[in-house]
């Protein structure tokens, strides 16, 4: 039972390197990606109205934690089939 959280978190750890590399590709700079984490967490109220440009770093930033989740969930149904 711990393995199986040993190896998620492990594996959540060791894919901060990909992480990086995929938030480079998908961001073209970092401002970019702190603008979709701000969007994010701004209320509705305060900013009622988006931009194009604001949409489109939400699902950036949408699109990154969902490739990032598949990622370690992949490996990790793939170690398990291999090596458990």
């Amino acid at each position: 039972m711990y393995t199986k959280v040993v190896i998620f978190v492990v594996l959540g750890i060791v894919n901060i390197p990909v992480y990086v590399f995929i938030g480079k590709r998908l961001f073209e700079d970092w401002m970019e990606l702190c603008k979709g984490i701000k969007n994010c967490f701004t209320p509705e109220i305060v900013a009622p109205e988006e931009t194009v440009e604001e949409l489109v770093a939400r699902f950036k930033l949408l699109f990154l934690v969902i490739l990032c989740v598949a990622i370690v969930i992949g490996e990790y149904i793939l170690i398990i089939k291999l090596f458990f």
